[in-house]
């Protein structure tokens, strides 16, 4: 599958989720436990999502459309997964996972956007997919099998990774 493919497959499912449209909205999910999911879909300006996931088997997915929205992702313990999706202008989305066999899945769309995945275990992936100007991308994992999948579209993108 894709990455449009499944940026396409988390907005439906973002679609029904819980969305916020008025403008300074601000979600948060936390969770603890086994195989929970989370998902925050937010359209308006100085929008903001937390969820905090701590267990095994979670999922947690964001989608912001609109201008100064930000993403903070972070997971601990094995096989977690998270997607963000954001489309606008000064979009900032942080992920942290700790554990074994964890996944990634960044697309941003616009200007100024930037991305700090941070991975620690083994077995990690990370896709990130920027389109537009003065985007950044960090990826930070350690362990074994680790990737990094990138595709930058525009002027002034920049991507470090570090890989052990």
């Amino acid at each position: 599958m894709s990455l449009r493919s499944s940026l396409c497959a988390v907005a439906l499912i973002l679609a029904t989720a819980s969305t916020a449209y008025a403008e300074n909205n601000r979600g948060s999910v936390s969770q603890s436990g086994s195989r929970n999911s989370g998902s925050i879909g937010q359209v308006g300006r100085g929008n903001s999502a937390d969820m905090a996931q701590l267990g095994r088997g979670h999922s947690a997915l964001s989608l912001q459309v609109g201008a100064d929205n930000v993403v903070n992702i972070a997971q601990r313990n094995k096989k977690n997964t998270a997607g963000v999706v954001q489309s606008g202008w000064g979009n900032w989305a942080k992920v942290q996972q700790f554990g074994l066999k964890n996944n990634v899945s960044v697309s941003q769309t616009g200007r100024a956007n930037r991305t700090r995945i941070v991975q620690m275990g083994e077995a990690n992936v990370a896709v990130i997919d920027q389109s537009g100007w003065v985007n950044l991308a960090q990826v930070f994992q350690l362990g074994t099998g680790s990737q990094v999948v990138n595709n930058q579209t525009g002027h002034h993108n920049v991507l470090v990774a570090v890989q052990r």
